[in-house]
């Protein structure tokens, strides 16, 4: 009787042994599905996959177009510093500028002519030549801009021109281009 008690013990031991690893192997396989669906078992869904943050918006055509052509301005008028023959870059640049309503050829010939003249062998600092650029772009789109912002533009080409030592006839003459082309673009 005492072996077979024993034999009853010993193979209780060993079933209870048995079963508590089968549920081990068990959590194993289905954490090793989770993190892997191509390997999980036929038949069971696989886990959702994290939600992933969108990639980079496409970009703005319209944007892209605005941003090279403000850089186009800011060249030109590097450029203008020494060599006042890039006038003509600056008037095809000048004349892409509108999204509206386009100013006359001539405004702006006449613009690029007084900023040439007024820029030659003058040093305007790259920060001021780009808010310069940003400007002579926004003047061409004058449907676009309240009188308080047109007041801030001249107000602020008025400073750029003064720091770079331009005669004030000279700015006087470009403000006054400046504030024909935004009439026209209206």
């Amino acid at each position: 009787m005492k072996v077979f008690v024993l034999s009853l013990f010993a193979l209780g031991t060993v079933t209870a042994t048995a079963w508590g690893q089968g549920s081990q192997v068990i959590i194993r396989e289905r954490a090793k599905a989770l993190t892997n669906p191509n390997n999980a078992p036929t038949g069971v869904p696989p886990a959702a996959q994290p939600a992933r943050p969108n990639a980079a918006p496409a970009p703005d055509p319209v944007l892209n177009a605005t941003l090279q052509n403000i850089a186009g301005i800011q060249l030109d008028l590097a450029r203008l510093e020494t060599n006042a023959a890039v006038k003509a870059q600056l008037i095809a640049n000048l004349n892409a500028a509108p999204q509206g309503k386009k100013p006359s050829a001539g405004s702006i010939s006449k613009f690029a002519d007084d900023l040439a003249t007024a820029l030659a062998g003058r040093k305007v600092p790259s920060d001021q030549r780009k808010t310069l650029a940003q400007y002579c772009r926004a003047i061409n789109n004058g449907s676009y801009l309240s009188p308080a912002q047109e007041e801030a533009i001249f107000d602020g080409a008025q400073k750029i021109l003064q720091t770079a030592q331009v005669p004030a006839g000279d700015a006087a003459k470009i403000i006054a281009d400046m504030k024909v082309i935004v009439r026209e673009s209206k």
